[in-house]
């Protein structure tokens, strides 16, 4: 993202809309970066390591869908 950074994005969500922040799935390349920036407190089944499998991100991302629907 040109302007801000994924974990930028998060805090400002957790600010202006807590409601979309809880529904944020990361999927980053350095995982480090997101603990460094205070994040460390996301949950690990919400962060997804470069490079990631399809099948892996779609089966993530419909175990979230389900959760938050439940």
């Amino acid at each position: 993202m040109p302007k801000m950074d994924g974990a930028e994005l998060y805090e400002r969500l957790q600010q202006e809309r807590p409601g979309l922040a809880d529904r944020v799935i990361f999927l980053s390349g350095d995982i480090t970066h997101l603990a460094s920036r205070g994040l460390a407190e996301v949950s690990r089944d919400r962060v997804l390591v470069k490079p990631v499998e399809l099948v892996e991100l779609e089966r993530r991302i419909a175990a979230f869908v389900r959760e938050k629907a439940a």
